[in-house]
């Protein structure tokens, strides 16, 4: 997979995650086996907004002919989803959240299985194209 179907795929994902987060943030949270009150509403409507500004990112990034920017997003995504992979298993070996988090785990994990294959692409196409720069 390239970098332009990877980056539309998870832009629309964030759209989706962003509005299920905005408008129905009580959906998510029971299903995890957390408690809803206003505070937790209040975090993740703002967390949707983070979600929208990702896919807006992603969205423009999908045409770069930028290899740094395309590294660059694909490290962010890397580095996000595997800190909400680590804390997504804390929370659960605590048994702060339920069995109903795994999914987003494994969503997460695809992700970053995903994006480091986009990346190690890049390089290998880099490679190639160093390597046939220098033949010249």
């Amino acid at each position: 997979m390239t970098f332009k179907p990877l980056a539309t795929a998870t832009a629309i994902l964030c759209f989706a995650l962003g509005v299920v987060w905005f408008a129905l943030p009580h959906w998510i949270l029971t299903h995890w086996q957390l408690a809803y009150d206003y505070g937790g509403g209040f975090v993740s409507r703002r967390m949707a907004c983070l979600f929208f500004a990702l896919g807006v990112i992603l969205y423009s990034l999908r045409n770069t002919q930028s290899r740094d920017a395309r590294v660059a997003a694909s490290r962010g995504i890397i580095a996000a989803c595997a800190s909400l992979v680590v804390l997504g298993l804390y929370e659960l070996a605590g048994s702060h959240v339920g069995w109903g988090i795994v999914f987003a785990l494994a969503l997460e994990t695809s992700l970053i299985a995903a994006f480091v294959s986009v990346e190690r692409e890049e390089r290998v196409t880099k490679g190639l194209a160093d390597t046939s720069a220098t033949a010249r």
